[in-house]
């Protein structure tokens, strides 16, 4: 299946799985007396959903693309902006949550590797999901010619 990927799907595709598994890793740590505390992207808020989400939908938006998933009406999964709306609803759900901290605490704080690797995972996503639409849209526009 991997050589009937297009790069952009690849780089998309393994954006989104890494930002599946950086939803799992600790986005914030607070030293409370003797122990420290983390938090997931789940114990973040919703942004942190939302990236899980996002990365998800991605995978599978690839999956019923190249028909590993069958789904009858499948319409959705070959407009060219599907990809690049789900990275860039991911990257901002990133940027997001890195500004506004957790609990409201302010921008970078107390930050660790996992929102780091959220925020290059969901860079993929969107550039795969870019270089995808501006391909897939001149296809589509010189076949409408």
């Amino acid at each position: 299946m991997l050589d009937r990927l297009s790069q952009a799907d690849r780089i998309c595709g393994a954006g989104a799985l890494l930002a599946l598994v950086a939803s799992f890793l600790p986005w914030y740590h607070f030293d409370s007396g003797s122990m420290r505390v983390t938090s997931n992207a789940f114990g973040t808020g919703f942004l942190g959903d939302v990236v899980f989400f996002a990365g998800a939908s991605t995978v599978l938006l690839l999956l019923i693309r190249y028909r590993m998933i069958a789904v009858r009406n499948s319409s959705f999964a070959d407009d060219p902006r599907t990809l690049l709306i789900a990275g860039l609803t991911a990257l901002g759900a990133v940027v997001l949550q890195m500004l506004i901290g957790i609990n409201g605490s302010g921008a970078f704080h107390h930050m660790t590797l996992g929102i780091v690797v959220a925020l290059f995972a969901t860079g993929a996503m969107a550039i795969g999901g870019r270089m995808q639409s501006t391909h897939l849209g001149s296809r589509h526009s010189r076949g409408m010619r």
